[in-house]
C-alpha cells in the first residue's frame, strides 16, 4: 500500500515541480532556519508533556530553553541549514545563531505560558487513514490531543495568525479526520497554538476552531484528487506571481526551469 502525508499535500498545492522534485525525485533540501526554529521548541514541547501524561518531572524555563538551543543545533548539525540569498550575504553562522537563540526562545514561552494549561492525553500520537479506492494511507501525527476535548497543533512564526487561521487550516482538518479515525468522533475543539517572537518578546496566540463531517468529507475528496494527480504525474508547477516562488522562499528555484526569475528569448537564449 502507497502512503502519502499532509505535509505531501500541502507542498503538491504550493507548487506541483516542488513536489515532484521532493518526494519522487527525492531530492531534499535542508530545512531552512524558520523550519529550525518550529522544529525544535515542538520537540522540547513534546518532551515536556509526554512528562505532563507520566507525571514525570517537567523542564523549568530555564531547561526548556537551553533544550530548544540545543534540539536546533542538533538539526543544523545532523541536517544541515538551507541559506537565501539574503542569509548568505549575512552568512551562515549568523543566521544559525540566531535560529538556535530563537528556537530557546520558544521553548521557553510554551513551558511558562502553554504547558501550564494543556491537559493532554495523547503527544505525537501516530495515525493513518486508509483511502481504499486507490490503495494508499494518509499518515500522520497528532500534535497534542487533550481526549474528545480538543487536538493542538504548535506553529511558530515571526507573524501572528489571521482570526480564520484555525478555521482556514487543512493540517487542522487533517487531524480532525485522524481522531475521528481512531476515536470515532470530531474533536469538540480545533486549537492552533503559535508562539511569534519580535522586539518585546515572544507573545502567544490561540486560535479555535470546529469540523464537522462536511468538511471531513471535503477534505477527503481533495485528498482523492492529490493521489489521482500524484499516480498520473501531474505535478503543475505554481503560478509565477506566487511570492512563494522566489530565490528567498524556495530552495528549488535557482534549478528550475519554470521559476520567473529564468528569462528566455524567443531564440531560446537565457538571460
Amino acid at each position: 500500500m502507497h502512503h502519502t502525508s499532509f505535509t505531501q499535500i500541502q507542498m503538491m498545492q504550493r507548487c506541483g515541480e516542488q513536489y515532484r522534485r521532493r518526494y519522487p525525485g527525492g531530492e531534499k533540501l535542508p530545512p531552512a532556519a524558520a523550519m529550525v526554529v518550529g522544529m525544535a521548541p515542538d520537540r522540547v514541547a513534546s518532551k515536556n508533556l509526554k512528562a505532563k501524561i507520566d507525571g514525570a518531572m517537567l523542564l523549568t524555563a530555564d531547561e526548556s530553553e537551553e533544550a530548544g538551543r540545543t534540539e536546533a543545533r542538533n538539526i543544523i548539525v545532523t541536517e544541515g541549514l538551507w541559506l537565501s540569498q539574503e542569509e548568505r550575504k549575512e552568512g551562515e553562522k549568523k543566521v544559525a545563531d540566531n535560529a538556535v537563540a530563537r528556537a530557546g526562545k520558544m521553548a521557553r514561552a510554551h513551558t511558562t505560558s502553554l504547558l501550564p494549561v494543556i491537559q493532554p492525553t495523547h503527544v505525537q500520537r501516530e495515525w493513518a487513514v486508509v483511502v481504499p479506492a486507490y490503495d494508499t494511507t494518509l499518515i500522520g501525527v497528532i500534535d497534542v490531543q487533550e481526549g474528545a476535548r480538543s487536538v493542538r497543533d504548535l506553529k511558530c512564526s515571526k507573524r501572528a495568525p489571521t482570526k480564520y487561521a484555525a478555521e482556514n487550516s487543512d493540517q487542522l482538518t487533517a487531524y480532525a479526520l485522524a481522531a475521528l479515525t481512531l476515536d470515532g468522533m470530531i474533536p469538540e475543539e480545533l486549537i492552533l497554538d503559535v508562539l511569534t517572537d519580535g522586539t518585546k518578546g515572544v507573545h502567544v496566540h490561540k486560535r479555535i476552531a470546529t469540523r464537522d463531517r462536511d468538511d471531513l468529507q471535503s477534505f477527503y475528496r481533495r485528498l482523492e484528487r492529490h493521489i489521482e494527480a500524484v499516480e498520473k504525474g501531474v505535478f503543475v508547477p505554481t503560478s509565477q506571481d506566487n511570492w512563494q516562488c522566489s530565490l528567498r522562499w524556495c530552495g528549488y528555484a535557482p534549478t528550475c526551469p519554470y521559476f520567473r526569475g529564468h528569462k528566455v528569448l524567443g531564440t531560446g537564449v537565457e538571460l
